[in-house]
């Protein structure tokens, strides 16, 4: 799971949301993603059973019914996260004197 992913599964522990809600969520926290991508992401999870998906009706125009989905999380999904979150939790950390190398010398 990536960490996109497991930050997608986060924003839905506030409970069943529409795709478009689950992108405005994703955009607060700093991620920017076109609805096609949503779609993508959304679609392999569901496909992996980390989020259960379902249609709602949206609205009804000029006698067409236009339907949304929602999703949520799964237990199979909730356990990933749990995994996913302590594999990145127990990755060193650089200290605080820690200094980038911005260039490179080659020999």
């Amino acid at each position: 799971m990536t960490p996109l992913q497991a930050l997608t599964l986060s924003v839905l522990f506030h409970g069943e949301l529409s795709s478009r809600q689950i992108r405005d969520e994703l955009e607060d926290c700093g991620v920017a993603m076109k609805m096609p991508l949503v779609y993508r992401m959304l679609g392999r999870l569901e496909l992996a059973e980390y989020v259960w998906g379902r249609y709602r009706q949206y609205q009804t125009v000029d006698g067409r019914t236009i339907r949304e989905r929602w999703y949520r999380v799964s237990e199979t999904g909730l356990a990933e996260w749990k995994t996913t979150v302590d594999f990145y939790a127990g990755l060193e950390r650089p200290s605080d004197q820690f200094e980038p190398q911005l260039e490179m010398e080659y020999p």
